[in-house]
């Protein structure tokens, strides 16, 4: 993450801040920089990374909006939020949710998919193969928890 955070600064970006293990980086800095950000990590890490940018205020909304406030969240129950850069055409019927009910896309916003995974119905999370099938493979998921972090930084 030192690597992460470091190659943001190199870029111009300030007051860069990283949450734990997760990939995700909190910055400011001007959008035109944004461009170079995939280059400048390939060039430090080796390969290439899929990057979505959001802007913060973004990411605010949806932790204050608390699209999960009518999920009874027990030990078993994962909340994910899964980004993109376009909004997709689905043709799933939103809400969706699995004939089993273990996995439920609860709404689809203009940035994100909200959805939840219930550990008691089901020992996998292959039901969340069906975000790439529907929705593309430029998507990256984070668990809610990870959002509202995010959100605190």
């Amino acid at each position: 993450m030192s690597d992460l955070k470091e190659t943001f600064k190199r870029q111009g970006f300030h007051n860069v801040k990283t949450l734990l293990n997760t990939g995700n980086v909190v910055f400011e800095g001007k959008k035109e920089w944004l461009e170079d950000i995939p280059f400048a990590l390939e060039d430090t890490f080796g390969f290439k990374i899929h990057t979505i940018f959001l802007p913060f205020d973004k990411v605010m909304d949806i932790v204050k909006s608390d699209p999960f406030r009518n999920i009874k969240v027990t030990p078993k129950t994962r909340l994910y939020v899964t980004f993109f850069t376009e909004k997709p055409m689905t043709v799933l019927k939103i809400p969706y949710s699995t004939d089993d009910g273990a996995y439920k896309i609860i709404e689809v916003s203009d940035i994100a998919v909200f959805s939840v995974l219930d550990l008691d119905k089901t020992k996998t999370v292959e039901y969340m193969n069906i975000l790439g099938k529907e929705f593309g493979e430029n998507i990256t998921t984070r668990n809610y928890n990870t959002v509202v972090k995010i959100g605190n930084l």
